[in-house]
């Protein structure tokens, strides 16, 4: 019973995940350099990850690793990491002649990851 609803969530997850993805490129199309658009694209990246931070606490409600001496260091940790990851696919994806989308930036990853950070630390921590 639980491997159906742990298949069941993946579909509704990925479905999700598509439809934002969808809903980021329609409203966004390619990257702008504007302040206000950054800002704009930045808070839509952020409440995308809050919402998937919150759902995985509900789901996986329990911690995954044992609680660490600093606790919340992935508020900080992950935003680093996921922005300069997804700076590099963007770049990545413009050396290949392709313009990327908005998450593909500094801002987006990082938004987006200090969004499902700070979901997640607020219910499980």
């Amino acid at each position: 019973m639980d491997e159906i609803l742990w298949v069941i969530f993946e579909i509704v997850f990925e479905f999700v995940g598509e439809v934002i993805l969808e809903v980021g490129r329609a409203l966004f199309g390619s990257v702008n350099a504007s302040v206000g658009n950054a800002l704009l694209e930045s808070f839509v990246w952020f409440a995308a990850g809050a919402f998937f931070g919150l759902l995985s606490g509900v789901v996986l409600p329990d911690r995954l690793m044992p609680r660490p001496r600093t606790a919340g260091l992935s508020l900080l940790a992950s935003p680093l990491a996921c922005g300069l990851a997804m700076r590099a696919w963007g770049s990545y994806v413009r050396g290949r002649g392709r313009v990327p989308g908005s998450l593909a930036t500094f801002h987006g990853g990082a938004a987006f990851a200090l969004g499902m950070a700070l979901g997640r630390f607020v219910l499980v921590a």
